[in-house]
């Protein structure tokens, strides 16, 4: 079954189960090895060497930590306690913990932030009354996680595959175009690649 990212609450991930054979945590909503999550940054510690990071991420539901080591450090960069961030990770496990290795960290408005938070109720009413109360629960049937996907990222992908019927684009150019948000575009272009509905040749994308 293939695994998409995900947009859910830290307290999803944090009460999920760790899944080694898989590598992914079985959440209320199935199968999850890459989360999409925003939160504020509660702390942030760098070794001396600088080989070494982690932030503390606290969405209002759990805290959960990002960390990153050796090349991977910089994209912490730029990265305060207080900050409001919007990010991409690889949900990993160690010592008894779940922590995220960030792909794409990026600051937000409290306003964006409230906007995606509003987004994730909504997600949260597709499911049973029970499901969302209870911490750990069996995969669900694939249909009903296959019906998830499409609804998650629905509009977005229609406006990218709309705006590809027109010519090639490169991802700046799509986000221009339509005024998508920037992580946005880059899981559905991830999507619909991996879907073989389009193509990328030299930076520019085309439907398929």
């Amino acid at each position: 079954m293939l695994m998409v990212c995900r947009k859910l609450r830290v307290i999803d991930i944090v009460n999920g189960e760790w899944d080694d054979e898989n590598q992914c945590v079985r959440t209320v909503f199935g199968k999850v090895n890459e989360i999409r999550a925003f939160g504020t940054v509660m702390d942030k510690f760098v070794t001396e060497d600088g080989k070494y990071s982690y932030i503390i991420l606290d969405d209002g539901t759990e805290t959960i930590r990002l960390k990153t080591w050796r090349d991977d450090v910089r994209r912490m960069d730029g990265i305060e306690k207080g900050d409001i961030v919007d990010i991409i990770g690889k949900l990993n496990y160690y010592n008894e913990e779940i922590y995220i290795s960030p792909k794409i960290i990026k600051k937000i408005s409290y306003n964006f932030w409230l906007l995606r938070h509003l987004e994730i109720i909504e997600n949260l009413k597709t499911l049973p009354k029970e499901k969302i109360e209870t911490k750990v629960t069996k995969e669900k049937k694939k249909e009903e996680i296959e019906e998830f996907e499409i609804l998650d990222s629905d509009v977005t992908i229609k406006k990218i595959l709309e705006t590809l019927k027109s010519g090639e684009f490169s991802k700046e150019e799509i986000i221009e175009r339509t005024s998508l948000d920037e992580i946005d575009v880059e899981l559905a272009l991830r999507e619909l690649t991996d879907e073989k509905k389009i193509e990328e040749k030299n930076g520019k994308f085309k439907a398929v």
